[in-house]
């Protein structure tokens, strides 16, 4: 993540505290949905390292969704990730650091193929 995106975060993050990441993918969606962690943030999305996470975390029921509320697809080149252990988590998360006017979407839309 930028150094200035992440500035950004601590100084949005209201009595959160935000610890480092794991630095894999492959670990912190078992960390979030097992209830190791609240919640994490990642800044590149590559399919490889997000996809088989993001439908783990999903089916697990935590929330799964870009940075500014929308739905994560695999196919997508933009960066920012946000994974809450609910949409309560969720809700507060995005909140607290500005992210999509603080309002998580209540379900995500259904994906077409």
């Amino acid at each position: 993540m930028p150094s200035e995106v992440s500035a950004g975060f601590e100084k949005r993050a209201g009595g959160i505290r935000l610890i480092p990441g794991l630095l894999c993918a492959g670990a912190e969606y078992p960390a979030v949905v097992g209830g190791d962690r609240h919640f994490a943030i990642f800044w590149r999305v590559l399919p490889w390292d997000h996809a088989p996470g993001a439908l783990f975390a999903r089916e697990a029921g935590s929330y799964v969704a870009r940075l500014g509320g929308s739905a994560y697809l695999p196919a997508s080149e933009a960066t920012g990730l946000l994974v809450a252990r609910n949409h309560a988590v969720a809700e507060e998360i995005m909140e607290r650091l500005a992210l999509s006017g603080g309002t998580a979407p209540a379900s995500e839309p259904e994906l077409r193929r």
